[in-house]
């Protein structure tokens, strides 16, 4: 193996890992903002807040999804450069084109663990958070309603029992 060769296998490695940072960086930055936004819904109890957490779900997993099909063409590029002596790519050379799988290799990425695992309980969180909230305005409407109710028969009972005190003093 020749220095040239060396060398373009280095820069294949290097942008393999720039294109896993990426990928972990999108990650990150997800998980920070769907934090920051259920946490001001904590804070202000406005349930657009929760809604709004799909956006960048989607976002920054569509996002993710292209570094990791952008991965697998240079992990394919390397290992044809490693095995293939005969049809390998020339040094420096980069054919993505031929590497390119279009639609079918995003949506193995977005398929992936790596992508899918993620952003699929991230979701999960989402919608579970959702569900709290429907359930915390149902579980409300009860307490109102019966504390109507209760306040209702509350004053019935006062009216109830001036009346037998009235009566009473009539008596007397």
């Amino acid at each position: 193996m020749t220095e040239d060769d060396r060398l373009y296998l280095q820069f294949l490695q290097d942008n393999i890992a720039r294109m896993n940072t990426n990928s972990a960086q999108a990650k990150g930055w997800c998980i920070a903002i769907v934090s920051a936004l259920l946490a001001i819904y904590a804070s202000t109890s406005n349930a657009l807040f929760v809604w709004i957490c799909f956006i960048p779900v989607a976002l920054f997993c569509i996002l993710d999804a292209l570094y990791l099909q952008q991965e697998h063409k240079f992990v394919g590029m390397y290992n044809d450069f490693v095995k293939d002596k005969e049809n390998k790519p020339k040094v420096y050379e980069m054919p993505m084109k031929s590497y390119a799988k279009g639609l079918k290799g995003f949506f193995k990425a977005l398929r992936s663990w790596s992508v899918g695992f993620v952003y699929g309980m991230l979701l999960f969180v989402i919608v579970a958070s959702l569900f709290l909230i429907t359930m915390k305005k149902q579980s409300f409407q009860e307490t109102e309603h019966i504390q109507d109710s209760n306040t209702e028969k509350d004053v019935e009972s006062v009216f109830k029992s001036n009346e037998v005190i009235i009566k009473s003093l009539n008596r007397e």
